[in-house]
């Protein structure tokens, strides 16, 4: 349902491991409609699935040294 979607994944090696980073910047249609719909609704259902996706990394892989990959800066969406 989104007019854009442009998704980036950054990667870089940091000490004892590789940070993840998601840059996500969206826009849906409808104009100002879309707008209350993205405030209302679906920038939440957006970020819930980076929270999701952080989980199971976090199950596979293990927690780097308290930092998360959203939150602290490791997401970040833009509505365009």
């Amino acid at each position: 349902p989104y007019r854009i979607w442009h998704h980036e994944h950054h990667f870089r090696e940091v000490p004892g491991g590789v940070e993840m980073r998601d840059i996500v910047s969206y826009a849906l249609p409808f104009g100002p409609l879309g707008d209350i719909m993205n405030r209302l609704v679906v920038g939440a259902r957006v970020r819930e699935i980076f929270r999701y996706r952080e989980q199971v990394l976090e199950e596979r892989f293990g927690r780097f040294d308290g930092s998360r990959l959203f939150g602290a800066g490791g997401f970040a969406a833009r509505t365009a």
